[in-house]
């Protein structure tokens, strides 16, 4: 996957697919719907959290969730300065980041696993709000900064291959 704004960020497909039938949102959708695959973004200043940082994607899970499964993880070693994860049973997620030693989120927010819904969520150096569908679902005071590191992006999954999403992923935004 080759990102389209100039800025050198660029995805390596991890035995994933690009989407197709049914199921895919457009021919670009990334179908990682098998459950053994994902996408890696390599280290990158413009993936840091930031003060005024946001992300934003669609995605639709296959309903076939064992464990938790991360829909998009940066992490640098074992520390995370955001992730989106599905909750086991598969029906509800989290966005979390790292805010100096500690996790916070705004809340789990309940899903249909067989529909496309946009995920959007940002900092702006004082609430962290997350939204599902263009609704507020979530928003949580946090002053501190957060945590800033330069490890690799994993959509689908941790940048490892680990905690692996089933479904498709697409439009994936960072800003």
């Amino acid at each position: 996957a080759i990102e389209t704004e100039g800025s050198g960020v660029n995805a390596v497909l991890v035995g994933a697919n690009w989407g197709a039938g049914d199921n895919a949102m457009s021919r670009g959708s990334l179908d990682i719907s098998s459950g053994n695959s994902f996408a890696r973004v390599d280290a990158h200043p413009n993936l840091q959290a930031r003060s005024g940082f946001s992300f934003m994607l669609w995605f639709k899970s296959n309903g076939v969730v064992a464990d938790y499964a991360q829909i998009l993880s940066k992490r640098e070693g074992v520390l995370s300065p955001y992730f989106i994860q599905v909750e086991q049973g598969g029906a509800h997620l989290k966005t979390l980041f790292r805010f100096s030693s500690t996790y916070s989120d705004n809340g789990a927010f309940d899903f249909n696993q067989y529909q496309w819904h946009c995920l959007a969520t940002t900092f702006d150096g004082e609430r962290l709000k997350t939204y599902m569908d263009g609704v507020l679902s979530g928003s949580v005071l946090k002053p501190n900064p957060v945590f800033i590191e330069n490890g690799d992006l994993g959509i689908g999954g941790s940048p490892d291959g680990s905690n692996l999403f089933k479904g498709w992923i697409d439009d994936v935004r960072l800003y």
